[in-house]
């Protein structure tokens, strides 16, 4: 009972920022809630804006997905 609890109460830094959260409060990927949503935003923009990392990934599982014989052609 006393491990359930300290895994709880354990806290975990932010892959980005370096703060400290209690472990519920990070994404799967190890993000807080401000740098998860900063990210968010930016993927948002660069597609949006047509260019810039998220944007180019996304064009190429798009390319990609089409060369396969995707379901919408």
């Amino acid at each position: 009972m006393l491990k359930i609890l300290m895994k709880k109460s354990e806290k975990k830094a932010c892959k980005v920022c370096g703060k400290l959260y209690p472990r519920d409060f990070l994404s799967h990927r190890g993000l807080c809630p401000d740098c998860a949503m900063r990210n968010m935003r930016q993927a948002i923009l660069q597609l949006k804006r047509k260019r810039g990392p998220y944007y180019e990934k996304w064009l190429r599982n798009v390319m990609r997905a089409r060369k396969r014989g995707g379901k919408n052609e």
